[in-house]
């Protein structure tokens, strides 16, 4: 079971819409703050920390949220574009969509 939430408050800076991801062992589970970059994420193996814990996860949401045509080649040409940008705009982003 996989449960996706945009809820709980960041612990360093205490914006209220923490990305949350939890399942069961062996999902990607994470924490994230769009607003300050803080994150945590464990797929039950490696443990990560930092922007880069959840920013893959960020830009899934982004090409889903974008993707008007809810096509699989318009969803791939999103996630092209939003490869090209560096971190810090991506964040930035899901922070708008927040």
């Amino acid at each position: 079971m996989l449960t996706e939430t945009l809820s709980g408050e960041c612990p360093c800076c205490g914006y209220n819409k923490l990305l949350q991801r939890y399942g069961s062992f062996g999902y990607l589970q994470l924490d994230g703050c769009a607003k300050c970059g803080f994150g945590y994420s464990s797929d039950g193996v490696d443990d990560n920390y930092g922007v880069s814990s959840w920013l893959g996860y960020g830009k899934h949401i982004l090409s889903c949220y974008y993707n008007y045509k809810k096509t699989e080649k318009s969803h791939e040409r999103i996630v092209i574009e939003l490869d090209k940008l560096i971190d810090e705009d991506v964040r930035l982003l899901v922070f708008e969509w927040c």
